[in-house]
């Protein structure tokens, strides 16, 4: 069922950018615009995604299979934007900014990562 799910969210983005390319004058642009729809989307469904992210990180046999169809559709449109743009290392740039986004996704979804400092409980 995460299969079906994760590719069935990755088909409706996908179609979502086949069918209004994200807009802007250089190839950079367009990027931006298509990680602020992915961006926009979670926002929109944040139930689901965080459903998704929750089984993404799981434990489960099917997780990483299932993370991995989702981040193939991401990495297909970002490569597309850097091939366009003549950008050098576009797969290693593309894998980069899908890792920095998945982060950003997960803490919409999820809230910032808590952060002890060693010096909290240290007197003045």
């Amino acid at each position: 069922m995460l299969a079906e799910l994760t590719l069935s969210e990755a088909s409706e983005l996908n179609a979502s950018f086949e069918a209004s390319p994200p807009r802007g004058v250089s190839p950079e642009e367009r990027i931006a615009g298509m990680m602020e729809r992915i961006v926009d989307w979670a926002l929109r469904k944040p139930s689901l995604f965080d459903s998704l992210v929750t089984a993404w990180t799981s434990k489960d046999a099917v997780a990483p299979g299932a993370q991995r169809s989702f981040n193939t559709t991401m990495l297909s449109q970002l490569t597309e934007g850097f091939d366009e743009a003549g950008l050098t290392h576009a797969p290693g740039v593309a894998r980069l900014l899908e890792h920095a986004l998945f982060s950003v996704l997960v803490t919409l979804t999820r809230g910032p990562p808590t952060r002890v400092s060693p010096l909290a409980d240290s007197p003045p």
